[in-house]
Order: structure tokens, then C-alpha cells, then sequence
């Protein structure tokens, strides 16, 4: 984890304008600014393990969700995204599924689809 202050998350106001004339997203994404915590749950040969990181927002939408990670995450891994309070506004949790993880240069392109469900 990085020893940077923390910033707030930002959303842009508008949908993110995609240029690929055959998009299939159901909702528009937001494009969005700021670092949360993330809890994935990976199953290896020891049993299920809890992994803490810290994911840099990109986008968001209702279904899911895009952002870095300095580390890979495995796909099909559960996650719970805490987003932290700002302000008068109360933090809340989203869970997911890793759908997507991919390499690029320094960090891993992190795709999670929004379920609404906790881990088991």
C-alpha cells in the first residue's frame, strides 16, 4: 500500500462516451477518481484465503465495476470493495466477481461484476 494520503472518490457526472460502435453495456459507466479497499477471496490448495489490496478506481456503473491493482487478482475470485465515508456521507460495500484480470506494463486491468452478495 502506497503511503500517499487519501483522496475522495470522484465520479464524473456525465456516462463515459464509449467509441466502439458494437458496445454491449446495459447501463452507462461513470468514470471515476480514487483509491478503495478491496477484500478478495481466493480458493488454493490450502483452503479459501482472504487477500486485502488497494484498487485505483476507473469506471463504475450498476453492474460492475473497473479498476488497477498492483497485484493480480484471480478471476472468478469474490470481492468486497469498502468505500469509505466523505464527509456527511456513510461508506458503503459492494461485492462481486473478478471477471477480469489483465497485465498492462505496471499494474493488472481489474474487471469485477457486481453481485450483491458476501462471500460464503
Amino acid at each position: 500500500m502506497s503511503s500517499m494520503p487519501a483522496k475522495p472518490l470522484t465520479l464524473v457526472d456525465h456516462a463515459e462516451q464509449d467509441v466502439i460502435p458494437f458496445e454491449r453495456r446495459a447501463v452507462p459507466r461513470f468514470s471515476a477518481a480514487g483509491r478503495v479497499t478491496a477484500v478478495h477471496c481466493e480458493t488454493t490448495q490450502d483452503g479459501r484465503q482472504n487477500h486485502i489490496c488497494s484498487l485505483l478506481l476507473h469506471d463504475i456503473s450498476d453492474l460492475g465495476v473497473g479498476a488497477t491493482s498492483q497485484e493480480p487478482i484471480e478471476q472468478g475470485s469474490t470481492i468486497t470493495l469498502f468505500f469509505p465515508p466523505h464527509g456527511p456521507e456513510r461508506g458503503f460495500d459492494v461485492y462481486g466477481e473478478v471477471v477480469r484480470c489483465r497485465h498492462n506494463q505496471e499494474t493488472h486491468e481489474i474487471g469485477i461484476r457486481l453481485t450483491g452478495k458476501t462471500a460464503a
